[in-house]
């Protein structure tokens, strides 16, 4: 099977994660509610592929973007599709709330972690967010 890494970070600011609507000009899951991702290049650490995508996607850089967390990566084998994904999870804490988007997104919002639980967003981002330690709660009634 083709294994392919990528890197997803969760962006947390005053107690609150990002998504980001994927544009319908991505290649994958347009129109879908997302992290910060990008296929980690040859040759390149995931911390700084990480570093290097929120600064592309969000036009944070530098000291605005604070390291909080890096596990182990994630494996989501799909056999029937013939690929392998390797999944390097970051959080960072962002110094603003403030984002400038590149094209592969259309919007971003910031949320209370307990309603990822139930939000319309890509599926798997749920895993990465626990594998960072966090705790997958469920929206208030």
């Amino acid at each position: 099977m083709l294994e392919r890494a990528v890197i997803a970070c969760f962006l947390r600011h005053d107690g609150k994660i990002c998504l980001l609507k994927r544009s319908q000009a991505v290649g994958s899951s347009p129109g879908s509610w997302h992290v910060v991702t990008g296929f980690l290049e040859s040759g390149v650490l995931p911390l700084d592929q990480a570093i290097l995508e929120i600064a592309e996607e969000t036009g944070l850089v530098g000291d605005t973007v604070q390291l909080i967390e890096a596990p182990e990566p994630l494996r989501y084998e799909r056999p029937s599709q013939g690929w392998v994904w390797i999944v390097y999870p970051f959080l960072f804490e962002a110094a603003s709330a403030s984002l400038q988007l590149d094209w592969e997104h259309d919007e971003y919002r910031w949320i209370d972690p307990a309603e990822l639980a139930d939000c319309d967003c890509v599926p798997w981002i749920r895993d990465v967010w626990v594998a960072l330690g966090q705790n997958l709660g469920q929206r208030p009634a």
